[in-house]
């Protein structure tokens, strides 16, 4: 089952999905990066976000 993890930053309509967990919190990782750079993003909060499409 797909899953998939929305930005919380306000104003901010990124949507990271895939197959699995790991593959969104990568393409979380490389947003948060790029488009955050102030913003500690922890694996563990993302992980306990991760919704299924």
């Amino acid at each position: 089952m797909p899953r998939q993890f929305s930005c919380v930053i306000e104003g901010c309509d990124f949507t990271a999905e895939g197959v699995t967990e790991e593959e969104v919190l990568e393409q979380v990782q490389e947003h948060a990066k790029a488009e955050h750079p102030d913003v500690d993003v922890e694996e563990s909060m993302v992980r306990e976000n991760i919704e299924q499409a």
